[in-house]
């Protein structure tokens, strides 16, 4: 289930995972409140950066990164050189991976 919350025109969606949990408390003590957006439970991640977390994750592990400080940095350099076209391509996806996924009824779609 996703929730959502708006304060000034922002809105932030959560997929209830329960390492995100107890970002929820402080959020509701701060005036985000609810939208009431559901989502159903194993759908596919449709916000283009989870497909750029995960060229990260690939590019970072490739690496074998040695303790956090060693994480912290090889996260920021393969950031910096992630190519703003294959950025621009996902966020431009956005609309045919929507149509795709009601296609599939929600399923897992390919990024």
């Amino acid at each position: 289930v996703v929730r959502s919350w708006s304060r000034q025109g922002m809105v932030f969606m959560q997929n209830n995972a329960k390492p995100h949990n107890g970002g929820l408390d402080w959020l509701k003590r701060r005036g985000v409140t609810p939208l009431g957006v559901r989502w159903p439970p194993r759908s596919c991640d449709l916000n283009p950066i989870e497909t750029v977390w995960a060229w990260l994750s690939v590019k970072v592990a490739q690496r074998g990164p040695y303790g956090a400080e060693e994480l912290a940095q090889m996260v920021r350099e393969e950031w910096a050189a992630l190519p703003q076209e294959s950025i621009d391509r996902v966020v431009s996806s956005f609309v045919d991976r929507c149509v795709d996924c009601v296609k599939h009824k929600g399923t897992i779609i390919k990024p």
